[in-house]
């Protein structure tokens, strides 16, 4: 069977909320930007949790330990289970208990008798905890791993590409469609500009299009891309209106997604194209 990250901290969690004999034991981490924390995985007997509920830090009982990184242990909670921000609706819930998981989120359990969360049981949870955290750290390595792996793989077929008897052209179209698909970009076109010029041409294109490029030269001052070549700077655009009017295409063209200069002269564009 394929190894999945994901079961692994499916499997963990169960096993925090066997040993605890909880109600619900419940993973929550910090989202990218780490301005809310959302609910990675749980093991629960309750039909009323909400797996797309997000918290931000210093909200409700888990917020509050995600933003002090203390632990809280509350042996006769007596507030509208709601509050946790976890359940759609009041479960009953008595006893609640949770932790910091490192710097990367909250580990919490709960339980419909009170009383019921010793100092023993929060050392446990405190272990569990430290064992996440090794865990997300371990798939964070793996994950950079692989990319990097994938990087050497890409650089790899573009040094073979050079090196394999092809015209000019048959070439440029090879490295655009490695480009592309590394990339997971819809379209890739090459432009070149004569050392001193003010007008580029697009040499090659590859990928799926809703529009004829033009082959004719074009001034540097028209269009993102001319931007790009004129300033000698990468760009990203990860939205963009939805019809914009582009000077390398004979028609109107929708484009959204990432626009991106990969190198500097000659200048390689990768874009996703939307209908």
């Amino acid at each position: 069977m394929e190894y999945s990250p994901n079961h692994e901290l499916k499997d963990l969690i169960e096993l925090v909320s066997n040993v605890n004999e909880a109600f619900t034991a419940a993973l929550f981490l910090y989202n990218p930007p780490r301005d809310r924390l959302f609910l990675r995985s749980y093991h629960t007997l309750s039909l009323q949790v909400n797996p797309k509920t997000t918290i931000q830090p210093g909200d409700s009982l888990i917020g509050w330990v995600a933003k002090n990184k203390q632990p809280v242990n509350v042996a006769q909670f007596d507030r509208d289970n709601r509050n946790l921000k976890l359940y759609l609706r009041d479960e009953g819930i008595k006893s609640f208990m949770a932790v910091p998981v490192g710097d990367a989120g909250v580990l919490s359990v709960d339980s419909k008798r009170n009383y019921v969360f010793t100092d023993k049981n929060q050392k446990i949870l405190q272990d569990f905890a430290r064992v996440i955290y090794q865990v997300l750290q371990t798939q964070t390595l793996c994950r950079q791993e692989l990319k990097q792996r994938r990087l050497l793989n890409f650089i790899y077929r573009i040094n073979a590409l050079s090196r394999e008897n092809h015209d000019l052209q048959e070439y440029y179209q090879k490295v655009l469609n490695a480009c592309r698909i590394f990339s997971n970009t819809d379209a890739a076109f090459l432009t070149l500009l004569p050392r001193k010029g003010d007008r580029y041409t697009v040499v090659a294109s590859e990928g799926k299009l809703f529009a004829p490029m033009k082959k004719n030269s074009i001034p540097i001052d028209m269009g993102l891309t001319g931007w790009v070549i004129k300033e000698k700077k990468p760009l990203v655009r990860r939205e963009m209106k939805p019809r914009i009017i582009s000077p390398i295409f004979f028609s109107r063209t929708i484009l959204a997604g990432s626009f991106v200069l990969i190198s500097g002269y000659p200048s390689l564009f990768l874009i996703n194209c939307t209908e």
